[in-house]
């Protein structure tokens, strides 16, 4: 996968963050009145999500890493190059999907409110 492609990808994931935080947007609060907008850790869904998305970029500069280290004749891991690249492209595809089920969702609930 191409790197500019990753990296926009990325940006874009970020910019959901960002939207979760608009404070021009209304926040609908699901538990009522008291209820923790955090989640088990005590961290919100921004830096949840902040967390997941540098996880997934550290995972692909790894695998980027290795595969160089691979050609470049630096290391012979070929086992090991594969295993980090094949991670790298589930996490990232596993963030893809949650990015668009997140997006999804806040289309619905901006058609409720209109």
């Amino acid at each position: 996968m191409d790197e500019l492609m990753v990296q926009n990808h990325l940006r874009g994931m970020a910019g959901i963050g960002q939207i979760a935080t608009r404070p021009e947007l209304p926040i609908v609060d699901p538990g009522g009145p008291g209820a923790s907008t955090t989640g088990p850790e005590g961290s919100n869904f921004t830096e949840l999500l902040s967390e997941s998305i540098n996880k997934v970029n550290d995972r692909m500069l790894g695998a980027d890493k290795k595969a160089q280290e691979l050609v470049t004749g630096q290391s012979t891991d070929l086992q090991g190059t594969l295993l980090a690249m094949q991670k790298a492209d589930i996490s990232f595809r596993l963030l893809m999907s949650v990015r668009t089920k997140v997006i999804r969702a806040y289309e619905e609930v901006m058609r409720m409110q209109a």
